[in-house]
């Protein structure tokens, strides 16, 4: 396989990887999850929850922020992915010490 052969593969494996996460981050953003009354009833105290929603049945509640493992990483790592979607766009392409770089950067906590 040739240099640029694998910087192409190299370019499809990290969106393959950064489509999932955002996949996985949506959808988790999108649950719903029921919670006992009193867990309600202390996020809204703790002002966690940005808008309530009272029908005759359910009283639902949408939280400010997202909360779960993705989101975190994507936080803790933020300046890293910015960084290599900088040199991205900078050079469009990068080269193998670069993308070993990168790739040790980014490591699971």
């Amino acid at each position: 396989m040739d240099r640029r052969a694998r910087i192409n593969l190299a370019y499809f494996v990290f969106a393959v990887v950064a489509m999932a996460l955002l996949q996985q981050w949506w959808q988790r953003a999108q649950s719903v999850e029921v919670v006992p009354c009193s867990e309600f009833e202390k996020l809204l105290s703790e002002k966690k929850i940005d808008e309530v929603i009272v029908s005759d049945q359910r009283v639902i509640g949408k939280l400010k922020a997202p909360q779960g493992k993705v989101m975190s990483i994507l936080t803790r790592q933020r300046a890293v992915l910015e960084r290599g979607a900088q040199r991205l766009l900078e050079k469009e392409t990068l080269a193998e010490d670069e993308l070993e770089e990168f790739r040790h950067a980014v490591k699971p906590a």
